[in-house]
């Protein structure tokens, strides 16, 4: 509410000043709306993962393995506040922005899941500059799986638009999607932790400030969809690492992992 107020002051100073060198306009011809809303948000997050080495599964020459998923199921824990404000008439030297809204960032519940599968095929190596083998030097094959859960996670929703309020488009960025290692614990890692990855937390719902902007009170509006990222790097490909708008196959060299965004965004105008 504060920012938006603070907003207004702004438009209405800069009137101010276009008063100042223009003739006064009536009165009549400027108006500023303000309407309130309550907002929803729920949904499903999935990363699913798979990392192959090239030697996979020769035994007599060392490689990893990988699988694993995260899944989230996510909802508000109770409706959000958010305030929008629209101008009709003019102001002298001053463009008036189309609609106005404010929807700070809010947390989530979300019911998180984790699961993985690990296998390393050590291969001991010794000899010249190595030195030679005393029998301590790790070997065989080692497999770590596991599964887990926290059915209250906290998550969190980051809405992202224009806050002069000149572009209509929505975006709803999900924060702490909770990876492999908050699941199970630091020692396990996390595919999210790798450098590079693509942010895939993040889906765009166009024009959806200028629906806002139309709803009468009372009135509920409804915007649902599926946002996916797919990324595949290591496998030799010359234009590695590459990012895709559907998931990769999860079979073969490298790391191939998949982000699907699956959201229902739900706003009722109270005011």
């Amino acid at each position: 509410m504060n920012k938006t107020r603070n907003l207004l002051i702004s438009i209405f100073a800069l009137a101010l000043l276009g008063l100042a060198a223009a003739p006064a306009a009536p009165a009549e011809e400027f108006q500023s709306i303000e309407s309130r809303y309550k907002v929803k948000l729920s949904g499903k997050y999935t990363n699913v993962w798979q990392s192959q080495g090239i030697n996979y599964p020769d035994m007599r020459e060392p490689w990893s393995f990988e699988k694993g998923s995260v899944v989230s199921h996510f909802k508000a824990r109770k409706p959000w506040n958010a305030a929008g404000a629209w101008f009709k008439g003019k102001l002298p030297g001053v463009k008036l922005p189309k609609f106005q809204f404010t929807l700070p960032i809010a947390t989530m519940k979300a019911d998180t899941r984790a699961e993985f599968n690990r296998k390393i095929n050590q291969i001991p190596y010794c000899g010249g500059e190595l030195g030679e083998c005393d029998g301590s030097e790790p070997s065989g094959l080692k497999t770590e799986t596991g599964k887990c859960r926290k059915p209250n996670l906290s998550m969190g929703a980051d809405f992202v638009y224009d806050s002069e309020g000149f572009r209509s488009k929505l975006g709803i960025d999900l924060v702490n999607r909770g990876s492999l290692s908050d699941i199970c614990g630091k020692k396990y890692g996390s595919r999210d932790e790798v450098s590079g990855l693509p942010r895939a937390g993040k889906v765009i719902i166009p024009n959806a400030l200028e629906e806002i902007r139309k709803m009468n009170v009372g009135e509920v509006k409804t915007s649902e969809g599926t946002h996916v990222v797919g990324y595949i790097s290591g496998d030799g490909h010359p234009k590695s690492p590459r990012t895709f708008k559907t998931c990769p196959k999860m079979d073969g060299v490298g790391v191939r992992e998949c982000w699907t965004t699956e959201f229902k965004f739900e706003i009722r105008r109270v005011r």
